[in-house]
């Protein structure tokens, strides 16, 4: 009875890495490029220029969220929201939008959000996250932080799906 569970045990992890590989394969070859009506390639992704609006410690939002901000009310009314201390960015909203990336409440001093990159495909605007956190050896205080970062993006010419990846890193402290 026991060799014939581990048989099957094997028989459905090799099975489950083959499914994984295939899908990995595919997908990645699918999305890595894309033919043009004249039967050319050219990439399928395009990365998107960021500008840094403003960053910081102290947010005064409380949960992990994101917003796309497409006019100058919305901004605004998330800037007082914010209870920012600083003065409100200065943005074109005729030709950018404003990312605004918030990491939530950290329990010490030493935590960041940054936003790594923004890429266009067809119809994903894939935006790339990085929370970084204080690694062992760094020296923090017991206060409760709330990361953000706002952004400004180039507005698309088409509607898109805005999209996130998560990348988490620890900051060493040696």
């Amino acid at each position: 009875m026991v060799m014939r569970d581990r048989t099957i045990l094997v028989g459905l992890s090799l099975a489950a890495l083959l499914v994984g590989a295939y899908l990995i394969f595919y997908s990645s070859a699918r999305t890595s490029s894309s033919v043009t009506a004249a039967g050319s390639e050219s990439a399928a992704v395009a990365s998107v220029p960021v500008t840094v609006l403003t960053k910081g410690q102290q947010a005064n939002v409380s949960k992990r969220v994101n917003y796309v901000l497409v006019d100058k009310g919305q901004l605004d009314s998330l800037w007082k929201s914010m209870n920012a201390s600083s003065t409100e960015p200065n943005v074109d909203f005729q030709a950018n939008d404003v990312l605004a990336i918030f990491a939530g409440a950290e329990p010490s001093v030493g935590y960041s959000v940054t936003v790594s990159g923004v890429e266009d495909n067809a119809a994903v605007r894939m935006v790339h996250i990085l929370f970084q956190k204080p690694g062992p050896g760094c020296t923090t205080s017991k206060a409760t932080v709330h990361p953000f970062e706002l952004v400004s993006v180039p507005k698309s010419a088409q509607p898109l799906q805005l999209a996130h990846s998560y990348a988490t890193s620890t900051v060493s402290c040696k």
